[in-house]
């Protein structure tokens, strides 16, 4: 059987390419791709060249995906032909997808699929909110309303966290923040920010902030908005290190805890306190979704066909702030 695939070929060029899909092993599940989500940080930082990035041509590209299994290894228990999932890294932009078992998650009854597609990404926003430990009565600051940070910011809520605000330039991202459940929404570049977040946060500042957007100056802004011993997960990849930091004056003196929050630190085994492994938050991501208590549908975008993928991320690289939930329909394909 001929597989698609997505490939970074070089700096500035993506292409679908034919493979050959191997037979799969007792341990492994072949799933068909119905959604696959663009994570725009991670894959245009690739397609950029960014420092920092992988340099390794041509390379697979995507890492989310969720389809429909349609073959089951005989040693796989629990998965069955027909279950709808999500294949965290081993299913990126293909069309068919081969994984293990650990790298599998069923969706539940009644979450859309585009919803559960941006769940792999929205899991990297609630590990960076569970690992600022954060508790019910907190303050919470999400810095960048990009998909981890709306996501992040629902986590917040969800942990009991308020106020929560979030901080981005861009005014749709922040009205999409106001109706995920953000309390206020700021641009950084408001004379009154500070005056504004002390208002909202009784004089103290933030207890703990997520920051998404790998900016320096973000993390900047950030810690001059926080509280006596807050707390700061570093979720978004800060790959270019361009602002100087007064570490006495904004961390060692306030005792702010930053915290490295790249999803490597996830342990392999079992979940510990503040650091869960990737499918337990996925599942926990899905489960309220299904309940409500995360609203998807506002980060919805759009779906392109994966035969127009050289030009979707051309198009994306040119974009100041890309949107966010956008989506490759493997259907589109017709095969």
């Amino acid at each position: 059987m001929t597989n698609k695939a997505m490939f970074l070929m070089a700096p500035g060029v993506v292409e679908l390419c034919d493979i050959e899909l191997p037979a799969i092993q007792p341990d492994e599940v072949l799933v068909k791709s119905q959604f696959s989500a663009i994570s725009a940080g991670t894959e245009l930082a690739n397609f950029n060249d960014l420092p920092n990035t992988v340099r390794r041509y041509p390379r697979s590209f995507g890492y989310n995906a969720v389809g429909i299994v349609t073959e089951v290894g005989s040693a796989v228990k629990g998965f069955a032909v027909g279950d709808r999932v999500l294949c965290y890294f081993a299913g990126g932009h293909r069309l068919y997808s081969v994984c293990k078992r650990h790298m599998l998650c069923k969706i539940p009854n009644g979450v859309d699929m585009r919803d559960a597609a941006l769940v792999i990404i929205g899991g990297f926003g609630l590990e960076g909110a569970r690992m600022t430990k954060c508790e019910i009565g907190e303050s919470a600051l999400v810095v960048g309303c990009g998909l981890l940070g709306q996501f992040a910011l629902q986590a917040l809520r969800c942990m009991g966290a308020t106020p929560v605000v979030a901080i981005d330039f861009n005014e749709e991202r922040l009205a999409i923040a106001k109706e995920c459940g953000a309390d206020y929404a700021f641009r950084p570049d408001d004379p009154d920010l500070k005056e504004k977040v002390m208002e909202a946060t009784e004089g103290r500042g933030f207890n703990c902030a997520v920051e998404v957007t790998g900016s320096a100056q973000a993390l900047v802004t950030a810690l001059g908005l926080m509280a006596r011993r807050g707390r700061i997960a570093l979720t978004g990849c800060t790959r270019v290190s361009d602002v100087p930091i007064d570490f006495y004056k904004l961390v060692h003196v306030p005792g702010i805890q930053l915290l490295g929050a790249h999803t490597s630190v996830r342990p392999n085994g079992d979940n510990i306190p503040g650091y869960w492994v990737p499918h337990s938050d996925h599942r926990t991501l899905l489960r309220h979704i299904a309940k409500g208590n995360i609203n998807v549908k506002p980060l919805w975008n759009e779906e392109f066909n994966p035969a127009d993928c050289t030009k979707v991320y051309s198009d994306l690289a040119q974009s100041k702030n890309p949107p966010l939930g956008n989506l490759f329909n493997w259907d589109l394909l017709g095969e």
